[in-house]
């Protein structure tokens, strides 16, 4: 989206704001039942906030709940497996 593209530019592709941005949209695609590009965002997103906040935090806790969401609507649940250790952190 342009304001996400704001974003990257301004702060960088790399920056937790922009993996906030590219969080909200991966939701709403979810929602709109576009699980392919919501799954790239919010691998994206998650990777991020790996890098930023380490396995441990909250946000990160946050993203990988909503991909193991995301693969049991889409009917794929055993490809959100590898994301449950992420699901059992301390916020």
């Amino acid at each position: 989206t342009n304001g996400q593209g704001v974003l990257e530019k301004t702060l960088g592709a790399e920056h937790p704001r922009t993996a906030t941005s590219l969080y909200n949209r991966a939701q709403t695609l979810q929602r709109m039942g576009e699980y392919a590009p919501a799954e790239r965002l919010f691998q994206n997103a998650l990777s991020i906030r790996r890098s930023h906040f380490g396995d441990e935090h909250g946000e990160v806790k946050e993203v990988a709940e909503d991909l193991v969401a995301l693969y049991e609507e889409w009917g794929r649940p055993e490809e959100g497996r590898e994301y449950l250790p992420l699901t059992d952190t301390e916020d």
